[in-house]
């Protein structure tokens, strides 16, 4: 059992968010779990976490003169890790998952209420299959690890700061009921838009003679504009029925441009949806942050996984699925 909390705190510890506060509060956590797993099934005082935050931080967190105020804080810092929780846990799932650990961890609070009992704050641990029962949450299923040493290990994390539009994508747009005809109608209308266009390009084209070169050209113009915005707009969209995994389009993009729209249905998702995703591994050769970007003219129409450290020689292929990827260099030399 101390190997799971371990695994999360290595986890937590590679975040981009690793010194934000609610993260620090989950490896807090996890050491007061490994250092007394006695008080694990029952959960840690808001003093107990306190003070491993302090340690944390290395620095003085709250005020550990008042009880008070350093239950309002972590009450506070619980609540902003839950939702934290909520983005990365599909990663850490896949993390435990892939070093062979069948179960899955669950943040837990229990109310203190009055007559100065205190809430207490653990992680439980249930199986996979407990824990698709009890939430109704999609269990995925997992392929194994790819034992090339040249390889590497996809995780998937949910995208963070989206945008109003990329919101939508972001918690996993379900493809069902109203929501598939919403979904149909903000793809087919502008196409219908362009299509007008397009028609009507081509009628004053074939009036010429009455209308003039300048109202032509004005027409064509207007419609290759209105054409070009569609693909950049709409145009990964439409490839998401073929292609399963494309990069997202420009308006739900961080400045990484490392987003990702996965089409999941079953056998793997118990739920058919468009989700915003983020892939990432570590490069076994430089220990670098790969993330699961477009292949560019090199390697045109897919994605692949580039280093941070080395984005045009550190290249690996994709596979959303399995979750592996092999180094493309090898392939093209060997």
């Amino acid at each position: 059992m101390p190997q799971h909390y371990e695994i999360i705190q290595k986890i937590s510890s590679s975040w981009n968010e690793a010194e934000r506060h609610d993260a620090v509060l989950l490896r807090a956590l996890c050491v007061l779990s490994q250092r007394h797993p006695d008080k694990t099934h029952i959960g840690f005082s808001p003093q107990d976490l306190a003070e491993e935050v302090s340690n944390q931080l290395r620095r003085p967190w709250s005020d550990p003169t008042d009880k008070g105020k350093i239950s309002t804080d972590v009450r506070k810092l619980w609540n902003k890790l839950l939702k934290t929780w909520e983005i990365k846990k599909e990663g850490i799932y896949q993390h435990l998952s892939d070093a062979g650990i069948d179960e899955h961890p669950i943040l837990c609070k229990t109310e203190g209420g009055g007559a100065g009992r205190q809430s207490k704050y653990r992680i439980e641990w249930h199986t996979r299959e407990e824990q698709a029962s009890d939430s109704g949450q999609e269990q995925v299923m997992t392929p194994p690890l790819s034992p090339n040493a040249q390889s590497v290990r996809y995780i998937c994390e949910d995208i963070e700061d989206a945008g109003l539009l990329a919101r939508v994508f972001s918690k996993g747009y379900r493809i069902n009921g109203w929501r598939k005809w919403l979904l149909l109608a903000f793809i087919t209308l502008p196409m219908i838009a362009v299509w007008l266009m397009l028609v009507l390009s081509l009628f004053s084209f074939s009036m010429w003679a009455v209308i003039g070169t300048r109202a032509v050209v004005s027409s064509f113009v207007a419609f290759a504009v209105c054409f070009v915005a569609l693909i950049y707009t709409i145009g990964p969209i439409l490839d998401l029925s073929t292609k399963k995994i494309v990069i997202a389009p420009w308006w739900m993009q961080s400045t990484d441009n490392d987003r990702l729209l996965e089409h999941r249905s079953q056998p793997r998702y118990k739920n058919r949806s468009v989700k915003a995703v983020r892939y990432v591994a570590t490069c076994p050769i430089c220990s670098g942050k790969i993330s699961a970007k477009s292949g560019g003219i090199e390697f045109w129409g897919r994605v692949v996984g580039r280093c941070e450290n080395a984005p045009t020689e550190h290249v690996f292929s994709f596979d959303h699925v399995s979750r592996n990827g092999m180094n493309l260099r090898l392939e093209l030399s060997s």
